[in-house]
């Protein structure tokens, strides 16, 4: 029956030639409207370039870079870059630093789009070892500069506040085994007080064998106790050098080449666009 159905549309359709414009007018009205709803795109772009180390860092020697041999320096930033967009945080931060901000009050499903909009439209490529370029591509040609910009600065931002944040827990340990050590120091010389005040040296100024090994023990633990003490001051100093050099350090270590610029050229030409339609 179907197969009918199907023999008798096609002999109306071959028997009357003017149909066969049909398809042709059909698809030309889905190609203008193609061409009509499609909206041109803007991608803005810009390039870091990223050292391994900074020349304060390594002139204070306070950290290590953490790059693999393995991985260049542009490979480790761009994969952090991607792992950030995948965190609404972080993408919710871009955001604000954009126009997009203004329709983010708009509830819950609008806000879930626009995130999920902005977090498809950036992307990262790096250009060789040491050059990453951050690409933003958007309807508004102001809102894709603004999108490129709030990720190298939000990038730059999260560095500093990761560092600063490793560092503080440092600090905090090291101030905390600085009281330690200083209270065992204390107690270590205060030991040797008393034992010395119950153990007076003799007249003839000869101490027994016992008295002066128990000296010597009490000693190595002031010994001891003041290197521990220390080495958790120097430690503590390092971490607190490495607070104050932290900003300047990320500065140093990832700098802008090719500033980001507000696209004035749309992705697609209308020649594009209409070849497209045409297609």
């Amino acid at each position: 029956m179907v197969r009918l159905v199907i023999l008798r549309i096609l002999e109306s359709y071959f028997r009357h030639r003017w149909l066969y414009l049909l398809p042709i007018v059909l698809m030309s009205i889905l190609g203008a409207i193609f061409v009509l709803v499609t909206k041109p795109t803007y991608t803005a772009k810009g390039v870091l370039y990223v050292e391994t180390q900074s020349y304060l860092a390594s002139l204070t020697a306070v950290r290590d870079s953490n790059v693999s041999w393995w991985t260049t320096p542009s490979q480790a930033v761009n994969q952090e870059i991607s792992e950030l967009l995948q965190t609404d945080a972080f993408v919710r931060a871009i955001i604000q630093r954009t126009s997009l901000e203004e329709n983010m009050v708009k509830g819950p499903s609008v806000v879930e789009a626009i995130i999920n909009e902005t977090r498809a439209n950036v992307w990262a490529v790096s250009l060789g070892n040491n050059q990453l370029q951050v690409n933003a591509v958007h309807e508004d040609p102001e809102v894709a500069y603004q999108i490129v910009t709030a990720v190298i600065e939000g990038y730059l931002q999260w560095r500093v506040n990761a560092d600063l944040a490793e560092s503080g827990v440092a600090q905090a340990f090291f101030t905390d085994l600085i009281e330690t050590y200083s209270a065992d120091l204390t107690a270590a010389r205060e030991a040797m007080r008393i034992y010395l005040e119950a153990h007076p040296v003799p007249l003839r100024g000869d101490r027994p064998g016992n008295e002066v090994l128990e000296i010597s023990r009490l000693q190595a633990e002031i010994d001891l106790a003041a290197s521990r003490y220390a080495t958790a001051l120097n430690k503590e100093e390092e971490t607190r050098l490495a607070m104050v050099q932290i900003e300047s350090d990320a500065r140093q270590t990832y700098f802008l080449i090719d500033a980001p610029t507000i696209p004035e050229k749309p992705d697609t030409s209308l020649r594009k666009l209409a070849l497209s339609g045409g297609i």
